[in-house]
């Protein structure tokens, strides 16, 4: 049924709008009202030009057409224009809606309405004419006339109604020509209320703009006719300068809203009331006049005004509105009339600050008002539900009759000052408040930066919050007795009062009252500035509330730093009186003045926190009948170390005092109530008789439990036992089972071994504090910790792993901590490590999270593994300056280390050891270290700068430092090393490198340094008292080189040059001039050899040396070779050196009996660049090859290479094991440091001249051969005068070897400067060639004669050997006359048997042309071919074809001009440009 009348009605509706005709008349559809004729909508739709006639005729008579009814013409779109009828009046709803064809309309002067949606959505049409008469436009009338641009409405139109002209988007002109009762706020509106189309509005008088209605108040806010955009025109001319005539009594609300062409305004005398936003927005208005007799300014009146500078508010005035004048930011001076009762709070905020909290006006300078009674009555905050809100002048001082305010008195007859006041009034200096003034408001005088004094009198009670809040310059505040409560944040900020006094009559005090700004709101608040409290009793102190309890926890008022007075006497004794049944929350927390405190007979109960972190608090004492102590009522008292409860104590709160270092001594028969942690891991002491039932009521605390009649610490001297414990049977024995359980303090003297630690470790439950100081550890073989025993002066493995110690002396006779020793100790807090310990073991004192200082002493040199991981280090770490190693995660997970101090002398820093030490911002190494392992730094992403002192960069692995560390720390490199770090691929991920040039104690280097002319030298530090600069030390190891050029000295003090004694060594290249100055100088040299037992050295120093600065540790032999003594007797000439001193520039031998360091040392050496002369005897003999033999050296600390000696003739050096001959024309060799070799002194040559300018180091040397070893062959190319043989002898593990020279100018004969005698060495394998005289050679350069040559050998064992063929310049075959076999060596190698001995005869070197090829360097033409090492390469070639092909024919490979070809060990044809060579590769 419902369904049914619904749908009844809903046909209904749709019929009512369908208009019945009477009688249509030319196309035209009317219907008759009241003899009137009413066009109405019929059978078929309008369209074209249609024109209504003034009168129509109908069954003879004629009726005049007066209206158009509704929906008449609607959506008729082809509808192109349309004649009204003279004498229409009105035209009713949507009659022309949807007519999109209509281009223009003129309307009849009859015409006196015209009702809703009349010309809705007539989209084209463009210009409209109202004619006189017209009364009304109703709603939507021309909604969505896009194509209307201007409007002008009659003088007779009284109201446009809603939407009328709504998203008319192209009109930008309005004129209203007569009175205006009702525009609506959204007549013109585009979607919005700002119709930012209009640009122009055109009124007759202000008459009628002043009193037409364009707004509309609504419960959720105004909504108004607004034209941001437009100007004003008043008869024609823009308004700017307007004068609002006399006898207007309001501005109504929206007036003048957004009109940007008002630049003055001048209002009338009868003016009682500006309404809402009457002149808001108008942006360009600069003057502003307000009559006397103004009462009220509403809110927004002038807002966004931005163009006012200057306002006076008249007497008379009474209000000031919500944001009247908010954002004209470029007034900077008030001044308010005596008649000011309420300002609103945002009256004159700037838009930097809002409406929701405080609005600052930031922007005034100037605040005069004619008496305080005025200023503090008016009302200028808003108190709700979410706080206050109020008016702020943060920057601005205030006058009073124009006079500036900085002495404030607040007279008696003002009870309350009122809620900010004065608030952020930084003119203020000082404050004087009458008797008669009960209560500072909330913020009364907030955030008046320069008010430094405040004088209260009796009779005021009340200090709300925030009322002094930020007065920073306050120094003093004296509270008057009567006083009764000070507010939340009363004074939050004012850090420099140090000192408050409370009266008796305090009874509330926030406790956030006296915060300062490091404090917090939230938890508790700290008032560390203050010095001095004072109060009258202690009944007013422990009365008046300090804290607040919350859901969420007590918070409560701090006073860390100040000291307690009770009537201007220190409080260091408080006693509780009886009459007080409970010490409240907090009460004395943090009086650190109070030294002891006693409860008297009657006090009940101690409150939450009451005695908290009074850190001086060393006793307490509770009398009879106390019950009660509350949560951390005594936690934080630091020297609180012993408490006594009674027997009627009843409960124990949460965490009622430290968790440990505190005893206590508990009377009660039946265990009291004891909540969470309330006793923390201290000990507790009951009655014997009571101890069981205490061990299970309290379970998880049975080891803490102690009898009261036990005897608790011990001084014990003992001997220790093969098969018990000394210390356990001192104590009460094996027997006593509560003996071991209550020993608490232990001190022991004498020998303790695994037994002891046994029973310190897991029999004396309670021990707390152990001083084994005077005690010696001695072996054992008891296990006293799976597979641990103890060891003669060393603290064993796991000695106190786990233990609950809270101090621990270990023994002062120990050199080694066990590995685990103190592991997981978490109680332990500080450790001093004794003197004479040298090592701490892996995992020591790992996981001892309390553990925040440990003191290390010197003599300690490695710190093992994890020994410190994930404890509770502190600040710095000072390592003493024995230490040399700190292994992998020693420190890792101490993340409160803010630094560590390395000392010189630190060697290797292994991976992991100190990752994750997330406090540290600064790492330094020093120039000892050699190495810094992997992760070593990591997750220490706060490292901001790192230091090395190192010159040569060491080894840095990618991960040494986090990702973090190397992208965003500086790196601080010695200037003289700045290019060597910039050049490290590792060390170069810093982003910013910077230099220092700090003293030096010590450097060392592993590579080359070079200081040239522009580069800093190193400076060292200043000898104490002297003001002497020394030199730093610096240790050069085997291969570095340091390198000084220019004038300018480089100091150093101890040097020490390192050598491994196999060639491999370090140097120094300096320079001089003639006058001596040379630009190295060392205080101490230090020649470091590193030597086998029973090797034998030879050495040529660059320095004269006494024996008593040769240092070694063993015995040895040093000799000299007297080349005289082989020249008279064919051999000989070692002689054993006997002289005080070395010769600089001569050779010597050493042998030692142990392997270790030979030390040479030089005081004040001296590193010049002068050339050195070494002069050769010529020693006359009768067999030329022992005649003139001389044993010298390189004179210098540096490489120096055969080819720069100038010095062409043979000279045979030691290899370690046997002798070689080498001939500078043939062959590449580099002298090493100190190398001392033989030369035959030739005829035409005194001497051997070392030039210094060919010094190198190793580095320099090995890059110099490099670059000159192809172009030296090349040049040493075979040719027809000389082919090399080069022969080896090898028993498999030591070769020798021979020459044999084939020179068609030289005699079969040994001659000087060719040949060189062999040297035999004994007990290693010997070859040599002979002559038919029997003489040996080394070098044998002769004829080919008949191509034979003897060749013999010398053995020490019978065995196997090999005969080698390293160069083979010419084909040879080799000869065995033993066996009768001819070897060829493109075979390989020979390889026989042979008895030990010598042999003269049995090997034969024959020439043979079809024989072994080359090995080394031939000509092939123009060309040169080189074979070495696997190589063949071709130079000279140019244009010219190589083919290298395998004896089996197989091409193995072309070179095509020069260029080199790999192929594997073997003989091959060498074909250049038609010249073909065999050729052996190996």
């Amino acid at each position: 049924m419902k369904k049914i009348f619904l749908l009844l009605w809903l046909v209904l509706l749709g019929l009512s709008k369908v208009q019945a005709y009477q009688f249509e008349k030319n196309g035209i559809y009317y219907d008759i009202v009241k003899d009137k004729a009413v066009v109405v909508t019929g059978d078929v739709g309008y369209s074209g030009d249609v024109v209504i006639p003034d009168s129509v005729e109908y069954d003879g008579v004629y009726l005049e057409v007066d209206s158009i009814s509704e929906y008449a013409f609607r959506e008729n779109e082809s509808l192109s224009s349309i004649v009204l009828p003279k004498g229409l009046t009105s035209i009713g709803e949507s009659a022309f809606s949807g007519c999109s064809g209509l281009v223009s309309v003129s309307l009849p002067e009859g015409l006196t309405s015209i009702e809703s949606h009349s010309f809705d959505c007539c989209t084209n049409l463009k210009s409209v004419s109202f004619p006189e008469g017209l009364t009304s436009i109703g709603f939507c009338a021309f909604n969505r006339c896009e194509n209307l641009t201007s409007l002008v409405f009659p003088a007779s139109l009284t109201s446009i109604s809603d939407n009328a002209f709504n998203w008319c988007s192209n009109v930008d002109t309005l004129s209203f020509l007569g009175r205006m009762d009702s525009i609506n706020w959204n007549a013109f509106t585009d979607g919005n209320s700002a119709n930012q189309n209009i640009k122009c509005v055109y009124i007759n008088d202000l008459s009628t703009w002043l009193n037409s209605q364009r707004y509309d108040i609504k419960i959720w806010g105004d909504e108004a006719l607004s034209a941001p955009d437009a100007v004003l025109y008043l008869d024609g001319k823009l308004l700017t300068n307007m004068v609002v005539p006399e006898g207007v009594k309001e501005i109504k609300p929206y007036t003048f809203y957004g009109m940007d062409s008002i630049r003055s305004v001048t209002l009338p005398k009868t003016l009682k009331n500006i309404a809402k936003s009457a002149f808001s927005n108008c942006t360009n208005m600069s003057s502003l006049v307000l009559p006397e007799g103004l009462s009220e300014i509403n809110s927004y009146a002038f807002e966004n005004c931005v163009s006012l500078t200057s306002v006076a508010f008249p007497e008379g005035l009474t209000e000031i509105g919500d944001a009247a004048f908010y954002g004209c930011d470029k007034l900077d001076s008030l001044s308010f009339p005596a008649s000011m009762k309420a300002i609103n709070w945002t009256a004159f905020c700037t838009h930097k600050g809002s409406y929701y909290d405080s609005c600052s006006c930031e922007h005034f300078r100037y605040v005069d008002v004619k008496d305080l009674h005025t200023w503090i009555n008016s009302v200028r905050y808003l108190d709700s539900e979410y706080g206050y809100s109020h008016l702020y002048f943060p920057k601005a001082h205030l006058y009073m009759g124009g006079k500036l305010l900085t002495h404030v008195v607040i007279p008696g007859d003002i009870a309350e000052i009122k809620p900010y006041t004065f608030s952020g009034m930084d003119s203020i200096r000082t404050v004087s408040i009458q008797k008669g003034v009960e209560n500072v408001g909330k913020s009364a005088f907030s955030g008046c930066r320069n008010l430094s004094s405040v004088s209260f009198s009796e009779g005021l009670k009340e200090i709300s919050s925030y009322a002094f809040e930020n007065c920073v310059s306050l120094t003093s505040v004296a509270f008057p007795e009567g006083l009764t409560e000070i507010g939340d944040a009363a004074f939050y900020g004012c850090d420099k009062l140090d000192s408050l006094s409370f009266p008796a009559s305090m009874k509330a005090i926030n406790w956030t009252a006296f915060c300062t700004h490091k404090g917090s709101y939230y938890d508790s608040c700290s008032c560390e500035h203050f010095r001095y409290v004072d109060v009258k009793d202690l009944h007013t102190w422990i009365n008046s509330v300090r804290y607040l309890d919350s859901e969420y926890g007590y918070s409560h008022l701090y006073f860390p730093k100040a000291h307690l007075y009770m009537g201007g006497k220190l409080l260091t004794h408080a006693v509780i009186p009886g009459d007080i049944a409970e010490v409240k929350p907090y009460t004395f927390s943090g009086m650190d003045s109070i030294r002891t405190v006693s409860m008297q007979k009657g006090v009940e109960n101690v409150g939450k926190s009451a005695f908290s972190s009074c850190r001086n608090l060393s006793s307490v004492t509770f009398s009879e009948g106390f019950e009660e102590i509350g949560e951390r009522a005594f936690t934080g008292c630091d020297s609180l170390h012993s408490v006594k409860l009674p027997a009627s104590i009843k409960k124990i709160g949460v965490s009622a005092f430290n968790n440990q270092g505190v005893e206590f001594q508990l009377y009660a028969l039946v265990p009291p109530q004891r909540e969470s942690n309330s006793l923390g891991e201290n000990l507790v002491y009951v009655p014997e008789g009571c101890i069981e039932t205490y061990r299970m009521a309290w379970s998880d605390k049975v080891n803490d439990i102690l009898c009261l009649e036990r005897q608790h610490d011990w001084d014990v001297t003992v001997e220790a036992e093969d098969k018990s414990s000394a210390v356990l049977q001192a104590v009460g024995g094996v027997s006593d089972n509560e003996a071991a359980r209550n020993v608490v303090r232990l001190k022991v003297s004498g020998t303790v071994n695994s037994y002891d630690f046994m029973v310190m470790r897991n029999k004396m439950t309670s021990l707390r504090e152990l001083d084994l100081t005077d005690a010696h550890v001695v072996y054992n073989p008891y296990e006293h910790y799976q597979g641990c025993h103890s060891w003669n002066d060393s603290l064993p493995d796991y000695a106190f792993y786990r233990k609950d110690l809270r101090v621990c002396k270990p023994p002062k006779s120990i050199t080694y901590i066990g590995q685990s020793a103190f592991s997981e100790c978490r109680k332990l807090t500080s450790m001093d490590i004794p003197e004479k310990v040298q090592e701490i073991g892996g995992y020591a004192f790992e996981g001892c999270n309390q553990l925040k200082e440990v003191g290390f002493q010197e003599g300690l040199e490695r710190i093992g593994e994890n020994a410190f991981s994930n404890c509770a280090l502190q600040d710095t770490i000072v390592f003493p300056q024995t230490l040399k190693r700190v292994v992998w995660g020693a420190f890792q997970g101490n993340s409160n280390l803010k630094a560590v101090k390395f000392p010189v002398g630190l060697e290797f820093i292994e991976s992991s050891a100190f990752s994750n030490c997330s406090g540290l911002s600064e790492v330094r190494f020093p120039a000892s270290v050699l190495s810094v392992g992997n992760d070593a730094f990591v997750m220490c992403d706060n490292i901001k700068d790192v230091y090395t002192y190192i010159i040569d960069p060491l080894q840095l692995d990618q991960t040494t430092f986090s990702a973090e560390v190397f992208k965003n720390a500086t790196l601080h490199v010695p200037e003289t090393a700045q290019n060597n770090y910039y050049w490290d691929t590792q060390w170069s991920q810093f982003p910013s490198i910077v230099t220092f040039n700090e003293p030096y104690e010590y450097f060392y280097l592993n590579k080359d340094l070079v200081i040239d002319e522009e580069t800093p030298r190193l400076e060292g530090d200043t000898i104490p008292g002297t003001g002497e600069v020394q030199g730093p030390d610096a240790d050069l190891n085997p291969g570095s080189g340091l390198v000084v050029e220019g004038s300018e000295s480089q100091d150093l003090g101890d040097v020490h040059l390192k050598d491994d004694g196999n060639g491999n060594g370090a140097s120094v290249i300096g320079q001089g001039d003639k006058d001596g100055h040379c630009n190295i100088n060392a205080k101490n040299l230090h020649i470091d050899i590193q030597v086998e037992a029973n090797r034998w050295y030879f050495f040529c120093f660059p320095y004269p040396i006494d024996k008593k600065n040769i240092k070694y540790a063993g015995s040895y032999v040093l000799r000299w070779y007297d080349g005289a003594e082989r020249a008279q007797h064919g051999r000989g000439g070692w002689k054993d050196w006997a002289a005080g001193k070395l010769t600089a520039g001569v050779g010597y031998i050493f042998q030692g009996s142990q392997s270790g360091t030979l030390t040479f040392q030089v005081p004040d050496a001296k590193f010049d660049g002068e050339n050195r002369d070494i002069l050769l005897q010529n020693h006359g003999a009768d067999e030329v090859q022992d005649a003139g033999w001389n044993f010298v050296g390189n004179p210098y600390t540096s490489y120096f290479d055969l080819q720069d000696l100038g010095y062409d003739y043979p000279v045979t050096i030691w290899n370690g094991w046997s002798y070689e001959a080498y001939n500078p024309q043939d062959d590449d060799y580099v002298l090493y440091p100190y190398q001392a070799f033989f030369v035959q002194k030739p005829n035409a040559e005194d001497g051997i001249t070392f030039h210094a300018a060919h010094r190198k180091t190793k580095l320099q040397s090995e890059a110099a051969r490099r670059a000159n070893v192809a172009p030296r062959r090349m040049r040493r190319a075979a040719g027809v005068e000389r082919r090399l043989v080069n022969l080896t002898l090898s028993d498999g593990k030591v070769t020798d070897k021979t020459r044999v020279v084939f020179n068609a100018r030289k005699r079969e004969t040994y001659e000087v400067g060719c040949d060189a005698a062999k040297f035999m060495a004994e007990g290693v394998p010997q070859l040599y060639s002979l002559d038919g005289q029997g003489v040996k050679y080394a070098i044998n350069e002769r004829p080919e004669g008949n191509g034979v040559v003897s060749l013999g050998y010398e053995v020490q064992a019978a065995g196997n050997y090999t005969i080698g063929l390293t160069r083979a310049d010419v084909g040879v075959m080799l000869k065995d006359k033993l066996t009768g076999a001819s070897h060829d060596f493109s075979e390989g190698d020979y390889v026989f048997s042979s008895e030990a001995g010598t042999f003269h005869d049995r090997f034969l070197l024959v020439k043979s042309a079809s024989a072994t090829g080359v090995n080394g360097v031939f000509a092939a033409g123009e060309a040169v071919v080189d074979v070495e090492n696997g190589t063949i390469a071709v130079s000279g070639a140019a244009g010219l074809r190589t083919t290298v092909t395998a004896l089996s024919g197989i091409l193995m490979g072309i070179i095509d001009g020069n260029g080199c070809l790999d192929v594997h060990p073997g003989v091959y044809v060498v074909n250049v440009g038609g010249q073909a060579r065999k050729v052996v590769v190996r």
